[in-house]
């Protein structure tokens, strides 16, 4: 016997939703491990963790703006991504030396 809900559509909406919101933390922090191979390659040793550092506050704050202007239906786990790449962003400045940081900002200063 099956028993039929009025609400199934519901139902399967959120099981989406639990299904979606771990893909798209693997997309995104797979797409943040491809950007700091790339930037392992394009700046030099002692600035790539300073410019990660950066990169991940960036993209936090561009995924909290696209949440901030989605839908109802996926603020939650946007804002989910958005906290996984804030997390990730203070654990990786954590270990960022100040001289190291310091040396990012005067080489970008220098280049303009």
């Amino acid at each position: 016997m099956k028993l039929q809900t009025g609400n199934s559509r519901a139902l399967r909406h959120d099981s989406l939703e639990e299904v979606r919101l771990p893909i798209m933390l693997v997309v995104t922090l797979g797409a943040a491990l491809a950007v700091a191979l790339a930037l392992k390659h394009a700046l030099p040793v002692e600035a790539v963790l300073p410019a990660l550092v950066i990169l991940m506050f960036a993209a936090a704050a561009f995924i909290g703006f696209a949440g901030f202007a989605a839908g109802r239906s996926m603020k939650q786990s946007i804002f989910d991504i958005a906290g996984v790449f804030t997390f990730v962003g203070v654990f990786i400045a954590a270990a960022v030396e100040p001289e190291q940081m310091v040396g990012l900002m005067e080489s970008v200063r220098t280049e303009k």
